[in-house]
């Protein structure tokens, strides 16, 4: 949410604020952290849902989605780490800028629009989160895969690094390069009103 949506939802949306209200809101949204998650194609309502969810909130596109499930952690009756769910019960968000991705993407080659959900970290809750580092080894649940979250660590996770850089130059002559797969993630256990997020269209 901008700070002018910030306003004009609140009790001064008929009236000026007091300047002190305007310039203490305007550092909280200037200093506001981000996570990121991909806009789907058959996004559907106000509310990213995990898949899981899907079948609750919209069976058909449920239906869809496990059809089209290949990975084969959405199938795992595992739990994972911290917060006590399985894949398919988590939402998947990323914290590297996708302006730096796209820009990484488009210097080997690759030239793709990207619609992407900017949220606020602010929306997640720390004890439904987890930060995922990436499978090591043959086991997705291993603790050393998994970190927990801390809203002010995503800082930590903001560069592109030379691995993933190499992944994305190796896979660049791909027809469909999943540029999520060698991110460190934000899992999260539930659903995320996202009605006043921004979309970014890159």
């Amino acid at each position: 949410m901008t700070l002018v949506k910030h306003l004009q939802n609140s009790k001064y949306h008929k009236k000026p604020p007091p300047l002190a209200v305007v310039f203490c809101l305007g550092l909280r949204y200037m200093y506001m952290d981000y996570i990121y998650h991909l806009v789907p194609k058959e996004m559907r309502g106000d509310h990213l849902h995990p898949v899981s969810r899907l079948k609750l909130h919209f069976p058909e596109l449920y239906r869809h989605k496990r059809a089209k499930r290949e990975d084969k952690r959405y199938r795992h009756s595992e739990v994972i780490p911290y917060v006590n769910a399985k894949w398919s019960e988590t939402l998947h968000f990323f914290m590297v800028d996708p302006k730096k991705i796209k820009d990484v993407l488009a210097k080997h080659g690759v030239q793709k629009s990207l619609r992407v959900w900017k949220i606020p970290v602010q929306l997640l809750r720390q004890n439904r989160s987890i930060i995922f580092h990436g499978k090591r080894g043959d086991d997705w649940y291993h603790m050393a895969n998994f970190s927990s979250f801390d809203k002010k660590a995503v800082q930590d996770y903001r560069k592109l690094s030379p691995a993933i850089i190499d992944y994305y130059k190796r896979h660049a002559a791909t027809d469909d390069i999943d540029i999520l797969h060698p991110l460190p993630q934000v899992l999260f256990k539930g659903s995320v009103n996202i009605a006043n997020c921004e979309i970014m269209e890159l």
